[in-house]
């Protein structure tokens, strides 16, 4: 695997051992996703939430942006993603959290305790055969470290359907949908909720 964009294209990208049941995001669906949001990212905060590897973080500081958060709860992609991290030399530019996403997204003390502004940009990839992309952005829409103009990326499995809108305290709109076989990039525009109570 390797970054596909950007100032670290070519270099390789280590994965996790085989036998991992891990599934990284194709070069393909990297490649069209940075095509989308190549003219925005730099000097800008990225979140990537079930991080794997950390190969879409790190495509993400290949492309310019200023700091990346990874969240990623297994033991051994964390190994991995540390290891990346150091192979690229990108340690000051980052921070790992361990922690389950949706538990994280629930109570986000952990993450609010080690970035201090919203984030420009929020990429999900969970484990396809649990279906919690949805849930995922949903518990979003009351995530504190978000702002009006933030951009969600979920990448799904086709067959699970996303909702056109999650309400919270902040407004989650789908704007754009992509497939690429059996995989979907559904695009979130977050605005303030007129409507919540907050």
């Amino acid at each position: 695997m390797r970054i596909v964009t950007g100032k670290f294209k070519g270099k390789e990208i280590l994965s996790p051992p085989a036998g991992i049941e891990l599934r990284p995001t194709s070069d393909k669906v990297r490649e069209a996703l940075f095509d989308r949001i190549r003219p925005f990212l730099s000097g800008k905060t990225f979140l990537d939430l079930y991080a794997g590897s950390g190969a879409v973080g790190i495509e993400a500081l290949s492309e310019g942006a200023r700091f990346v958060a990874f969240v990623e709860k297994s033991p051994v992609s964390l190994r991995t993603l540390k290891k990346n991290v150091a192979i690229f030399g990108v340690k000051k530019d980052i921070t790992i959290i361990k922690k389950d996403v949706l538990l994280l997204l629930k109570n986000p003390q952990k993450i609010l305790d080690r970035v201090d502004e919203p984030f420009d940009f929020v990429f999900l990839d969970p484990p396809f055969p649990l279906k919690i992309a949805g849930k995922t952005v949903e518990l979003l829409a009351d995530f504190p470290l978000l702002k009006e103009g933030t951009l969600v990326i979920a990448e799904h499995w086709k067959i699970e359907n996303l909702e056109n809108k999650y309400e919270g305290k902040f407004l989650l709109t789908k704007t754009k949908e992509r497939r690429y076989g059996k995989v979907v990039l559904s695009y979130y525009t977050v605005s303030e909720n007129a409507g919540s109570m907050d």
